[in-house]
């Protein structure tokens, strides 16, 4: 299962609940650019846990090592450093 942060990840967890026991799923969240400041990866990685209704992730990705201003398109986030992206995903 694949969630990049849009709508609909509800359905996907209910269908992902109705072949649970019939093939192996990985729950894998893509992180976007622009929600690279701790708090709104935590709030993403939250709400798609909620949304699938799981417990954990299998997988986190995160593009490297651009972060946009929250609500860009493109801006570069100079707030956001590499070390703290990274260091927020313990």
């Amino acid at each position: 299962m694949h969630n990049a942060g849009g709508s609909g990840h509800g359905e996907a967890g209910r269908a992902a609940h109705a072949l649970a026991g019939r093939l192996p799923l990985q729950h894998t969240l893509h992180v976007s650019l622009s929600a690279f400041r701790l708090q709104l990866r935590r709030e993403s990685v939250r709400k798609t846990l909620a949304d699938l209704d799981v417990e954990k992730l299998d997988l986190l990705l995160m593009h490297w090592p651009d972060a946009w201003v929250p609500g860009s398109d493109k801006e570069p986030d100079a707030e956001v450093t590499i070390e703290e992206t990274w260091c927020g995903c313990r």
